[in-house]
């Protein structure tokens, strides 16, 4: 194969994954279970009630600093097998799609790329992250209409939408083989701390 050819295969690897991340973006605008980087913050600066412009970006400044510091401080970390796993959803076109830590955004990463600002559109957090870090810093909490609020509870179509979703992330190149719609189901109730039946499951993967 030619370096042409290379070339070629590469870009269109990288074009399939930007419209894969644009797509995963507009679909959390309806099924919210990840919450952006860059909408926390800017839910942190327009909460400024009757703020001007300048104050408005100090706040939005002051909030990525917090949310740098926090990602630094292991705040969106959890411990699996006496290990800490990060809980930031890193989705970059240039990042690769499988391998280890390659979802997710580790206080090591940070280091490299800088700062929580420049990963911002790229980086999630888990809806009811999101909201535990608006409370610890003394924010007031999103309408659902900005940020989902995580304990409003699923109508049976947006639950749906939200396994469908959950599937699509939890297993990108399609269900293995002997992956059970309960197994399903208890891996989306410890990710969204929301049950589930296995008629929705069955639904989300049709």
């Amino acid at each position: 194969m030619s370096e042409e050819d290379i070339s070629e295969r590469e870009w269109q690897r990288g074009a399939r994954r930007r419209q894969w991340i644009k797509e995963f973006r507009e679909r959390q605008r309806t099924v919210r279970d990840w919450i952006g980087f860059d909408e926390i913050a800017e839910w942190c600066a327009r909460s400024v009630t009757g703020a001007s412009a300048a104050a408005e970006e100090e706040a939005r400044r002051l909030a990525y600093e917090r949310l740098d510091q926090s990602a630094r401080n292991g705040e969106f970390e959890t411990f699996c097998q006496g290990q800490p796993q990060s809980k930031i959803l890193y989705l970059h076109p240039r990042s690769p799609r499988h391998g280890e830590n390659r979802r997710w955004l580790t206080r090591e990463q940070l280091g490299v790329f800088g700062n929580i600002r420049d990963q911002a559109s790229y980086s999630w957090l888990p809806c009811k992250l999101a909201y535990q870090w608006l409370a610890a810093h003394d924010y007031p909490s999103a309408p659902a209409a900005r940020l989902a609020a995580p304990d409003s509870g699923f109508t049976k179509a947006t639950k749906t939408s939200a396994v469908k979703a959950f599937i699509v992330e939890k297993y990108p190149r399609g269900i293995p083989p002997g992956v059970s719609d309960k197994t399903i189901a208890r891996e989306f109730e410890d990710h969204t701390k929301t049950t589930v039946s296995d008629r929705t499951i069955r639904r989300a993967r049709r």
